[in-house]
């Protein structure tokens, strides 16, 4: 693996319980938790439904959770983890966290997200209204 940034080793370092890591493209947000998480320190906290990533494409969405999965293969507990967990685009995530919660927010939970088309078909719909 390549030598982590300062940057990097300080996330990899984070001792309390909770860090946000905000990254750009090609900053290492896979390299850093494959890092992070194996070290036997971090057994127990380190657990793949504690982590939050998200991202703005599904292929780097699908490129993390794939790195992740490689991480925790030899591990079936963790693995299923990796795979319910929250690595996913903003639009996915908000998408889920609505589901899980519809009954909250005062929705229904079979409700879609709208493609660009529907968007924009409402937007002028809204607009011609307003006027």
């Amino acid at each position: 693996m390549p030598e982590l940034t300062a940057s990097q080793t300080d996330a990899v370092d984070y001792r309390r319980q909770d860090a946000c890591v905000v990254a750009g493209p090609g900053s290492g947000k896979t390299t850093v938790p494959r890092r992070a998480l194996p070290r036997p320190r971090r057994r127990l906290q380190a657990r793949p439904r504690h982590i939050l990533a998200i991202t703005f494409t599904e292929k780097a969405a699908a490129n993390m959770k794939s790195k992740l999965a490689e991480l925790f293969a030899h591990d079936a507990i963790r693995l299923r983890e990796v795979e319910a967990g929250y690595v996913s685009t903003i639009h996915g995530f908000c998408a889920r966290l609505l589901r899980d919660n519809a009954i909250a927010a005062g929705i229904d939970p079979r409700f879609s997200v709208m493609d660009a088309r529907e968007s924009e078909d409402l937007q002028y719909s809204c607009l011609h209204d307003a006027f």
